[in-house]
């Protein structure tokens, strides 16, 4: 069995680029991995997992392709 990091809430929220609300909402409809107990106070993510969540998500792009430029006459 190899070691595998938990990363924490802050952690999370800092490599996600998500809250803490979006992450629960996510988390209680099924698209996001799951909070594990770490101890009775504490709770963590797999690392791998928010990793492969992370790589899942569409790659960054423009935010509308199908939107035209403004130019000032």
């Amino acid at each position: 069995m190899s070691a595998q990091a938990i990363y924490r809430l802050p952690d999370v929220i800092r490599l996600t680029g998500i809250g803490r609300t979006t992450i629960w909402r996510l988390e209680k409809a099924g698209t996001f991995p799951t909070r594990r107990l770490i101890s009775t106070r504490s709770v963590g993510w797999f690392s791998a997992e928010i990793d492969a969540w992370i790589a899942s998500r569409a790659p960054a792009g423009p935010q509308d392709s199908t939107a035209t430029a403004r130019v000032a006459p």
